[in-house]
Order: C-alpha cells, then structure tokens, then sequence
C-alpha cells in the first residue's frame, strides 16, 4: 500500500497537469481566433466611418428616418395598452440620455414598448428611438438597474453611428431619387437587414458602463443584466481545441458577441473577478 501511493500520487499529479496544460491551449487557441477576428471588424468598422464622411449623414435626416420608422413600428404593434410600462422606460432611461456622454441626441431620446410583438429583446433605430420587447421587459422589471444598462447599451448604438451606418447607404439612394424602401413592408425589411458587427456590440456595452458610471449608477448592473439573459461565464471552458477554434470562427457571424466573451470584458470594466 505504501508503494502504491505515491504512485498513485505522480499519477493525479501529471493527470492535472495535463488538464491544465490542455485548458491553456483551448482558451489560447479561442483568445487568438478572437483577436484575429476583431481585427477584420475593425477594419470593416473603419470602411464604415469613411462611408459616413462620402455619403454623410447629418443629426436631422437621421431623427428624420427614426421618426419614420417609429410611425410604422408603433402603427403595427397593437397589444394592450399599459402606458405604465413605457413611463418605467422613461424613468430609467431618460436620466441616461441627459448625461454629458450624449452628443448626438441629448435628452431627446424616445422609449416604446413594442406589446403584442414577440421576444425577449431591445433594439434601437437611428435617430434615438429605443425599443423593448414586453418578454425582456418582464424579465427586467424587477431589476431597473440592469434595464439601464440595456437601454444605456441601445443608446450606445446611436450615439456611436451605428445606427447611422446600417443606413446611411440606403438613404443616399433616396435623396438620389431612387427609392430603397418603397410601402411600409419595404421600410420594416430594411429594419430588419439592420444588424451590428460584434465590435460594434461590444463598443455599445462600454458605452453603457459609463453612462451608468456618469448617471452615477452601479456599472456592476451589467453583470446583472448578463445573469438575466442567462448568458454563460464561459461556454467554452470544457471543450476541446477543435471546438474552441470553431466557436471562435462562427463567433464572426454571430450577431452578439459570445456570452462568455461579453460576461469577461464586463467584468474587467466594472473591476469584478470572474465568479
């Protein structure tokens, strides 16, 4: 028995290592896929930016465009009418929007409950319109710090140009007289081709950490919020390479970054050790 212990020992010993070196390599091997795949969204980011100074688009066109979109949003919800809902949009959201962070649309931001429509999700369209849908909104309801941070993070799409990138392009097409949208169904499918780069993604949650931070709110709301979408610490903790290295490359098409990845670079900005 004695002779057989410390064997048994060196064997858990090197078994551990091994693990621990083949844990290494799986997040080194997904971390390096990541960084390389930012790379190319920033590169898009930048054609993205020289786009706006070739086809510019000014605060106004856009409030014009979000005012429209919003007419064909709100016209086709339908839903019960609860005004409460949207006044617990305004009470939150509204001390965001008045913040020194917002440039683009100061205190003018407008918040809707979609009700009727189905999903657990908030979008925002440019000119400062945010949306929530009533499924993410009851899941928030008890929990208005991490609803701020949501809708600091929708306001971040606007602000930063995002929103005005997905569609400068198709607005140039009409003050060139050509139409891009035509009948109502045509404006809410160019709505819907809108979508954001993950680089974009994460720009917007940053940019809601420190408008909680500058509305002088707790930025650890953000955790909260990713603890309500259930999104993971790290969903790729316990795979293999060859599946670390295709998460990272099917994280490029995703819309949202990785859970795991948007839980980590939160936690780094709101100083939280990984739980």
């Amino acid at each position: 028995m004695k002779k057989i212990l410390p064997i048994a020992l060196l064997s858990a010993f090197t078994a551990a290592a091994f693990l621990l070196a083949r844990q290494q390599r799986i997040d080194e091997t997904r971390e390096s896929l990541l960084v390389a795949l930012r790379v190319v969204q920033q590169h898009e980011k930048q054609l993205d930016r020289a786009a706006s100074k070739v086809l510019p688009l000014t605060p106004e066109e856009e409030r014009a465009i979000g005012v429209e979109f919003d007419s064909r949003l709100t016209a086709g919800a339908g839903g019960p009418d609860r005004p409460q809902d949207e006044g617990l949009l305004r009470e939150i959201g509204r001390p965001l929007a008045r913040t020194s962070l917002v440039t683009r649309f100061p205190d003018a931001y407008e918040f809707r409950v979609l009700h009727g429509r189905p999903g657990n999700n908030a979008f925002a369209v440019p000119g400062g319109f945010v949306y929530v849908l009533p499924g993410l909104l009851d899941r928030f309801r008890t929990a208005p710090a991490a609803l701020a941070f949501v809708l600091g993070h929708e306001i971040g799409h606007v602000e930063l140009g995002h929103c005005s990138d997905g569609i400068r392009t198709r607005e140039w097409f009409r003050k060139a007289g050509l139409s891009y949208v035509g009948d109502a169904a045509g404006l809410l499918r160019v709505l819907a081709q809108l979508h954001f780069s993950e680089v974009q993604e994460i720009e917007a949650d940053e940019f809601a950490v420190k408008l909680l931070k500058a509305a002088r709110q707790d930025p650890a709301a953000a955790l909260q919020a990713m603890d309500l979408l259930e999104l993971p610490q790290d969903a790729g903790a316990r795979r293999d390479p060859a599946d670390a290295a295709w998460e990272g490359l099917s994280d490029y098409w995703r819309t949202h970054p990785r859970g795991w990845e948007r839980r980590s670079r939160l936690q780094r900005l709101v100083g939280r050790r990984p739980r």
